[in-house]
């Protein structure tokens, strides 16, 4: 057994407090009550909550220490703890064999079902732990630094995160899928130390060449002067050996009324922000059990999702709109051949949905029996605006923030100079009232782009992979040509030739 407090020292006054009462089965607050003091006592509430689910090293002196006007954003001031800790140790000193993660693999053609691994608190602790002693002895990384985790979604993977915050390093997990320029842009911009990745990762019917990525990633930047990585740790998916010392690896309580026992899947890449929250932090936080799933919605055929569910019997499943309407497409009865009665819960995360894809969610895959979630952030609305994209162009702070807002317009600019006055006018006026209702004055962009309707056939990860490219090369020279007291600068690509760093833009019409 790893020994714990060699990687991270927990005071006696965590180690020896009585254990939290996790099982919400006895909890019979009434929701609505808490929602009702939740609003109206905001502190008092967030500061019972913080004390009844988390242990705390040192609390905090203030719970709301945010000053949005200012763009100051601080909660539980003060405060200390191990999010490490809080997921595993904690767990496992009085439940070590309950089950933290189940690994549903990649599945094959030949494959009639899945296959899944089941991993324990305990075993998840002591791969944490060795991964945390390698990081720390062997490559000298210390509280603060950064660390790229290049993997495809496995326990490993999961250990990496954890063992990152366990001695206080950064982690920067990219999505399995990334070339090399992407896999660039995140070293050079976290000036990442160390990498953990794999020799492959199985994607439905794709082989991704995890290592090799890397491999030539760090070439380039060698020769550019911008490598910061010095070390490279590689599970060989075979043996699970990392490095030379990695050897014996095998390898939301009350949103989803979560309870002790029950299966919570989140179906998302570990790179995703959803995630970090709803497969990793949120769920084993609450001791609950969580599913780590590979591969894709609809291979090796569009049953996989409802598949995996009868055989886990999950009780709460989360994916995104993006795969339910690519199952749509597919096959309308793709959930008929399978008993998916276990579900409690469902619920779509990412982007807004229309009324035909949470219907056939509801139905088809909730047999209306289900409670329906959608989780997605607040999204301005105008009769003129499509969409609109928000886009840093600085790390470094400033009174006003460089920053660039790419808004897609449904309407066709009018040809009265009059009415193209007020449609310009609009659409200012109503990305400036949304950014300020959402996160303040501070927050207001210097350009405001205006692209034509068009683009909105594209996916949302390509229109937002060129319009940074456009903000980058185009704009970002701009800055230091504006000054700071002035108002926010409109340009209109609708009507405005496109400038020449706008041509992987022109390429794609």
């Amino acid at each position: 057994m790893v020994d714990i407090n060699f990687i991270y020292r927990i005071p006696n006054l965590v180690i020896n407090s009585p254990p939290l009462h996790m099982d919400s089965k006895s909890d019979t607050v009434d929701y609505e009550a808490m929602y009702d003091e939740s609003i109206k006592n905001p502190t008092e509430f967030w500061s019972r909550q913080a004390k009844k689910f988390l242990k705390w090293i040192k609390i905090f002196d203030e719970v709301d220490g945010c000053r949005l006007e200012e763009g100051v954003i601080s909660w539980f001031t003060g405060g200390q703890l191990n999010v490490s800790y809080n997921c595993l140790d904690r767990h496992a000193v009085k439940n070590g064999e309950r089950t933290a993660l189940i690994w549903e693999n990649n599945r094959t053609k030949e494959q009639i079902n899945g296959i899944h691994e089941c991993i324990s608190y305990r075993k998840l602790l002591e791969m944490t732990c060795q991964i945390a002693n390698v990081l720390r002895t062997n490559c000298g990384i210390k509280k603060g630094d950064r660390i790229v985790i290049y993997m495809p979604t496995c326990p490993l993977a999961v250990a990496a995160m954890l063992a990152c915050a366990r001695i206080g390093a950064v982690h920067c997990v990219l999505y399995s899928v990334l070339g090399v320029r992407d896999i660039m842009k995140r070293i050079k911009s976290s000036e990442a130390k160390v990498v953990v990745t794999a020799q492959k990762a199985f994607v439905g019917d794709k082989c991704l060449h995890l290592r090799s990525n890397i491999d030539k990633t760090l070439k380039l930047l060698e020769k550019t002067n911008e490598n910061s990585v010095n070390h490279v740790l590689v599970w060989k998916m075979n043996d699970c050996d990392i490095g030379d010392t990695l050897r014996d690896t095998d390898l939301e309580t009350y949103v989803f009324d979560y309870k002790i026992g029950e299966v919570f899947a989140c179906v998302a890449d570990l790179g995703w922000i959803a995630a970090h929250t709803s497969v990793v932090y949120g769920p084993l936080c609450n001791g609950g059990t969580t599913v780590l799933f590979q591969g894709t919605a609809t291979y090796p055929d569009s049953g996989r999702y409802w598949e995996m569910v009868e055989r886990l019997k999950v009780n709460h499943f989360y994916t995104s709109p993006a795969a339910i309407k690519k199952l749509m497409k597919d096959n309308l009865n793709c959930v008929n051949d399978y008993n998916v009665s276990s579900l409690k819960t469902i619920a779509l995360g990412g982007e807004p949905i229309s009324t035909a894809t949470w219907m056939w969610y509801y139905t088809a895959v909730g047999r209306r029996n289900c409670l329906l979630m959608t989780l997605m952030g607040k999204q301005g609305k105008s009769n003129n605006i499509e969409n609109a994209s928000y886009i840093g162009l600085s790390s470094e702070p400033s009174a006003t923030t460089d920053a660039c807002v790419v808004v897609e317009v449904r309407k066709s600019v009018p040809e009265s100079q009059q009415k193209c006055k007020k449609f310009y006018r609009d659409i200012l006026e109503s990305v400036k009232s949304s950014i300020i209702n959402i996160a303040g004055e501070h927050a207001l962009p210097r350009f405001v782009l205006v692209v034509r309707e068009s683009v909105y056939t594209w996916s949302n990860k390509m229109c937002r992979s060129i319009y940074r490219d456009m903000a980058e090369g185009f704009f970002k020279p701009l800055l230091k040509h504006v000054d700071p007291s002035e108002n926010i600068v409109l340009l209109d690509y609708t009507t405005s030739p496109l400038p020449p760093v706008a041509n992987k833009w022109e390429h794609l019409q």
